[in-house]
């Protein structure tokens, strides 16, 4: 999430020659690229074959499957739009926060549905990443206040004699 952020974000600006892309436009390049490397791995291991077979089959239990498939890749799509226009008006690490935060609320729903229970090492990741977005939001807070932050700059190119 931080590199691809980090690019979409740098595309925004539109530092670059050209416009930046719009939200759409963003979408569908990251899907046509990730089919770029996305298509010969599903031929090699086999699983393009596999899933052309069972859009060929015949049948009550193929049909039903199809139709999962087809709900799947349209809400898929669908939350795709939502975050490509996220990142268009706001910006990608605004993205990266709410969609990581919805991860993390969805792990923890799914952990009190079933019962599981979460090692200390899945607790300090936890930690980190929300201590993680706790600095972020507190470093946009600081640069968006009206105190004056003061720089101090040392020259470490002299040397003393």
């Amino acid at each position: 999430d931080g590199a691809l952020s980090a690019c979409q974000g740098a595309l925004k600006r539109g530092s670059f020659a050209y416009r930046p892309p719009t939200a759409m436009e963003l979408m569908l390049f990251t899907n046509l690229y990730s089919g770029l490397f996305l298509l010969p791995a599903s031929l090699y291991s086999g699983q393009l074959k596999n899933g052309a077979a069972l859009f060929a089959k015949v049948g009550d239990d193929a049909a039903t499957a199809r139709a999962w498939i087809l709900l799947l890749n349209a809400t898929a799509a669908a939350g795709q739009v939502f975050i490509f226009l996220t990142i268009h008006f706001f910006s990608s690490i605004m993205t990266t926060t709410i969609t990581t935060t919805r991860k993390f609320f969805s792990i923890l729903l799914s952990v009190r549905a079933f019962g599981h229970v979460f090692s200390a090492v899945q607790w300090t990741s936890i930690g980190m990443v929300f201590g993680g977005l706790y600095l972020e939001i507190a470093a946009k807070l600081n640069a968006r206040s009206s105190v004056p932050v003061v720089h101090v700059a040392v020259d470490l190119s002299k040397k003393e004699s």
